[in-house]
């Protein structure tokens, strides 16, 4: 399959949080450092695949761990080194109620975390697929129902969480709690102060991760994270589809993002 022309990622797309969106210097920076992801990527997952086809899965996997998550993992870290004020910390859990938009790749990932069909959480995701689907991000966000992965008030699959959990660092814990009870109230989401420059460059990350599916002929849309794991845990075969070069999952219509996710 020829080569994206230069690895841009104007095809894909990334969607820049409204204060920032006049910000050129940050948004060059976005864009040339998720072009330059790709570019690593791609020839690295291509020889791989040529010399071993059979490993195209644990290859991508392997890649999306150690570059893409690596890289948005060492980005959180240098904000933490920083001493700015990261509110963020275990047994907070205000954000998960969010839909959470990811990649194909990230949603394997965690499928994979879920195969023992004995797993609870299995029957807690499909159920919360069922209940969600067809709801807009508020509407879901208003039932008052966590993301079906945090048990005991824990994300239980942290270390390989798709890149929209890791791209939100607040500012302000108790602003996220006061926003969430505002909105299970009935009443609007409130504005929290949020790391919105980590939170664009992380999505660059996400945009990459697309283009290197795109680039190796792989279906790259981003979808609802749990309608694509409930789709999985029905039909695991999804898998081998999906990396036969299927387009194995339909799109979902966009709905209206609160503003420090909005494009």
């Amino acid at each position: 399959m020829q080569e994206s022309q230069g690895h841009s990622t104007e095809e894909i797309g990334i969607r820049v949080p409204p204060p920032l969106a006049g910000n050129e210097a940050l948004r060059d920076l976005v864009h040339r450092l998720a072009e330059g992801l790709r570019a690593e990527a791609v020839p690295l997952a291509r020889r791989e695949i040529a010399r071993a086809p059979e490993t195209k899965l644990e290859t991508l996997l392997a890649l999306m761990k150690v570059l893409v998550f690596g890289r948005a993992d060492a980005l959180v870290e240098e904000v933490l080194d920083s001493d700015a004020p990261v509110a963020c910390a275990p047994g907070c859990t205000a954000c998960c109620y969010q839909t959470v938009q990811a990649t194909i790749p990230e949603a394997i990932l965690i499928a994979l975390r879920l195969g023992d069909a004995d797993d609870p959480r299995r029957q807690s995701v499909v159920d919360a697929a069922s209940a969600f689907a067809g709801m807009s991000p508020l509407q879901r966000k208003r039932t008052g129902t966590p993301c079906p992965l945090l048990v005991d008030g824990r994300c239980s699959v942290y270390d390989d969480r798709p890149l929209a959990c890791r791209s939100v660092l607040s500012a302000n814990a108790e602003g996220c709690r006061a926003s969430l009870l505002s909105v299970l109230a009935g009443r609007d989401e409130l504005p929290n102060d949020y790391f919105l420059a980590a939170q664009y460059l992380i999505r660059g990350d996400g945009a990459a991760l697309q283009g290197i599916c795109r680039d190796l002929g792989l279906q790259h849309d981003a979808f609802d994270l749990v309608q694509m794991l409930a789709a999985l845990i029905r039909d695991p075969a999804i898998i081998e589809r999906w990396l036969a070069g299927e387009r194995v999952f339909a799109a979902v219509p966009a709905t209206k993002r609160t503003d420090h996710e909005q494009s």
